[in-house]
């Protein structure tokens, strides 16, 4: 079954592609930064480099540099060290039998700079789901066994993105602060129409049709954000407790 498909079922709503897009994408790299090693080492991945290599999309796990005999585990060091690590006078200066590596900006730079692919990265990369096209359990470097976390995670987003739109959408007090309306537009409704009819056009009757209609629609409103904030907060426990169980295998 496909991410959009699974995430409709969970929340009712047939939402855009562009934002489940986006819900999965940022629910599975939120997913990855909580995974344990032992979880992690199963979806790693390997590149090799010259010099630098880009991080973006990625979490970097380890990083090495190939000495010519064997591939030295590069120590990492804040990006503020990165003139110290070249003065052979300093506690921080890299050598080919303990290279640094150091992140800055998107990239990651190897010290003594690695020649001919020399430098070895091993990660585990940000998945680009489209929702409509991947089916849960398809996605690349990503375990199967918590897919179905990705999917919690974007319908938890949709359910609290339709809880603020409700919110939007209540209707309001009149925006008339002082002097009673003397007309209203196709486009005002609620408290605002009510108080045109019983302050200026002394209708009680209409003022009474549009108050019950107001009412009726705030009880939908109401039943509506209700059952949106239920599923929100199942869904959250479930969420945190695969969260937790993915943890635990540390």
């Amino acid at each position: 079954m496909k991410y959009n498909e699974q995430i409709g079922q969970l929340t009712g709503i047939d939402g855009t592609e562009a934002t489940y897009d986006a819900f999965c994408n940022e629910g599975a790299k939120a997913i990855i930064n909580l995974m344990p090693p032992s979880v992690l080492e199963t979806i790693k991945q390997v590149s090799s480099f010259t010099a630098s290599q880009s991080v973006s999309g990625r979490r970097v796990l380890e990083v090495m540099r190939n000495d010519g005999t064997y591939d030295q585990p590069c120590r990492k060091v804040n990006a503020s060290l990165r003139g110290r690590v070249l003065d052979s006078g300093d506690m921080n200066y890299a050598l080919a039998s303990d290279p640094v590596y150091y992140i800055h900006g998107e990239t990651c730079f190897v010290k003594p700079a690695p020649d001919s692919s020399a430098g070895i990265m091993m990660y585990v990369g940000y998945p680009d789901i489209d929702a409509s096209a991947k089916d849960v359990g398809g996605v690349e470097y990503f375990p199967d066994e918590y897919e179905h976390l990705i999917v919690m995670y974007a319908s938890i987003k949709e359910l609290q993105k339709q809880m603020y739109d409700i919110k939007a959408e209540l209707p309001t007090h009149n925006k008339y602060d002082e002097d009673s309306p003397t007309s209203i537009t196709t486009t005002e409704n609620g408290w605002e129409a009510v108080r045109y009819y019983i302050e200026t056009e002394e209708d009680i009757e209409l003022s009474q049709a549009e108050m019950n209609a107001l009412t009726a629609e705030m009880q939908q409103f109401m039943g509506r954000y209700q059952w949106l904030q239920g599923q929100q907060v199942k869904l959250q426990q479930e969420y945190e407790q695969g969260i937790q169980g993915m943890m635990a295998r540390g």
